[in-house]
């Protein structure tokens, strides 16, 4: 087995048709109930704090473009969504792959979500190249605005734990971010 190689043009699960992932029936989400509204708000007041011992990697004024960054997130994924089992921590050395064949998820967080989620995650993380999104497209569709939109809203949660777990360096990536969340902003 080795790491998975993100130029692959297909992938397939054991014992599965290429491209398949079990789906979970149950209802539909509000997929901003799950990762913005709640997570979001609490996650940046949460790590805003005045002692030295817990004092976090995102000052106030980084904090409060968060805190007006949710409501614009939480509109531009207001939709309904069949939730899916998404692994939760998808990057290339959390992927086994052999003679071309996804063969072992490792290290999963898993929960049940907006399968987007799980994609805008891997976009982020670059686990996996264009032929894997079109080939995620093919068989189980992408909706309009993925890419355009709602990757982004979807990389705010991880990218807030990355800056809080492990510092500045990935400040730039959610300045970015957050430019481009309150971009979407129709109120301006």
């Amino acid at each position: 087995m080795q790491p998975v190689e993100h130029a692959s043009s297909s992938w397939a699960l054991p014992g599965r048709e290429k491209g398949t992932v079990p789906e979970n029936r149950g209802e539909n989400i509000g997929s901003h109930d799950l990762a913005i509204d709640v997570d979001g708000r609490e996650l940046a007041a949460g790590w805003i704090d005045d002692t030295p011992e817990t004092r976090s990697a995102i000052d106030d004024a980084l904090a409060n473009r968060v805190e007006a960054a949710v409501d614009v997130a939480a509109a531009a994924i207001d939709r309904p969504v069949d939730p899916g089992l998404i692994h939760g921590d998808v990057w290339r050395t959390n992927l086994l792959a052999s003679d071309g064949q996804l063969v072992a998820f490792l290290d999963p967080a898993c929960y049940y979500a907006d399968p987007e989620i799980e994609l805008a995650y891997a976009d982020w993380t670059g686990a996996f190249g264009e032929a894997f999104f079109d080939r995620y497209d093919e068989v189980r569709g992408i909706d309009p605005g993925f890419f355009e939109r709602r990757r982004f809203v979807y990389r705010l949660y991880p990218l807030l734990v990355h800056v809080h777990l492990f510092g500045g360096s990935y400040e730039s990536e959610l300045v970015e971010t957050l430019q481009r969340i309150h971009g979407m902003d129709d109120r301006t």
